[in-house]
């Protein structure tokens, strides 16, 4: 099963797994970068891949930005990415088993 970030929709943040097989649990590590040299990234919003169901979702807090797991993703809050800071992040879920590849869409809200 292939992991990625969805193309256009956060085309710097960078998604892996070292191991995804469908219908079984993985670790998924999200890398997202501040894009903007003019303002800060204050929210990330990881939306799950349409057409599958994620079950058992676990996301980790990243220093001071804190998860909140829904039913269609994870939005981290409570930090701040300025200039050129970057913040790994990790969720792990059971993956559904009716899509071969999955795309992430991540959108990221900034300070202004």
């Amino acid at each position: 099963m292939a992991v990625a970030a969805a193309a256009g929709a956060g085309a710097h943040v960078l998604i892996h797994a070292d191991c995804a097989v469908a219908g079984e649990r993985a670790t998924i590590d999200v890398e997202v970068p501040n894009e903007r040299s003019d303002t800060a990234t204050v929210k990330i919003d990881l939306r799950f891949p349409e057409g599958g169901e994620f079950t058992d979702v676990e996301a980790q807090a990243a220093g001071p930005w804190t998860p909140t797991v829904a039913s269609d993703g994870i939005v981290w809050e409570g930090g701040e990415l300025s200039g050129s800071d970057e913040v790994a992040l990790v969720f792990s879920a059971v993956l559904p088993v009716e899509l071969p590849t999955l795309e992430f869409k991540t959108l990221q809200t900034y300070s202004d």
